[in-house]
């Protein structure tokens, strides 16, 4: 009877422990590549943070769809929701309100649409890495389309 104890035994348990090693090292290998892609992702983050505060520094006007939208949030903060939509009715009502909000709080509706743009605008990177991973499963692909959206 073979008691699994000799040369025999000890490399069966090395050739099991090298498996169980190459098995985790796979793993080990993935995790840090997932940690490296959420770091590049961070970073493309905050380039796109420095993208659109840059363009605010250099150029600091607003548009003219921003001048109507400013003008229904202070409508809506002084005069009620019904004021503000008598202005114009195709405007989208949350980020008016996301305005209203800053001008009710008292840091304006110019200041408080400023800094939506810029969050929103650095967050989109993170949606368009979601879905480019989810739709073609593919992390490269996913990075590049946070990248081109975040300097664009």
């Amino acid at each position: 009877m073979y008691c699994g104890c000799g040369i025999f035994g000890l490399l069966k348990a090395t050739s099991k422990m090298t498996q169980e090693n190459t098995l985790s090292g796979t793993s080990i290998r993935q995790s840090h590549r997932k940690k490296l892609f959420f770091s590049l992702l961070a970073l493309i983050v905050l380039l796109a943070m420095a993208v659109r505060v840059a363009r605010y520094l250099v150029n600091p006007r607003i548009d003219k769809d921003s001048v109507a939208y400013i003008i229904m949030a202070r409508d809506w903060s002084e005069n009620g929701l019904q004021a503000a939509f008598d202005f114009g009715t195709r405007m989208p009502p949350l980020y008016i309100s996301l305005l209203a909000g800053g001008e009710k709080i008292g840091i304006g509706a110019e200041f408080s649409g400023l800094l939506v743009s810029i969050i929103a605008g650095s967050l989109l990177p993170i949606a368009l890495f979601i879905l480019g991973r989810a739709l073609f499963r593919n992390y490269y692909l996913a990075l590049f389309a946070a990248f081109i959206v975040a300097v664009h």
